[in-house]
């Protein structure tokens, strides 16, 4: 039951925050093969090297047990996805209130 409660709660920060990658300060995509074209590299591998930044903001301070776990979650995605997911643990109110945060992923 707790691994079943734990897994839902991973797939709902991964979709919050996949959700709100595209806000401007919240998330950031990269495409290596676009820079490697920029600096006058073969884009024509045929591979989407397409990495997504994405940031999980928590009031919490870091020692806390969500933040830990949320820690742990973006640990094994990052190791997971090869490069590819790039998550970032904001701990402890970085990113502002969670009044500003959310208002942010309202805007946008």
């Amino acid at each position: 039951m707790r691994k079943k409660l734990l897994a839902t709660l991973m797939a709902a920060v991964m979709l919050a925050t996949a959700g709100c990658s595209g806000m401007p300060g919240m998330g950031n995509t990269q495409t290596t093969a676009a820079a490697d074209s920029q600096d006058g590299g073969d884009s024509a591998s045929g591979t989407d090297d397409t990495v997504y930044d994405l940031k999980i903001h928590t009031s919490q301070t870091e020692q806390a047990l969500i933040t830990r776990n949320y820690q742990k979650l973006a640990d094994a995605v990052n190791e997971k996805s090869g490069g590819r997911l790039n998550l970032q643990v904001f701990p402890a109110g970085q990113l502002g209130a969670d009044e500003d945060v959310i208002e942010q992923a309202i805007q946008a």
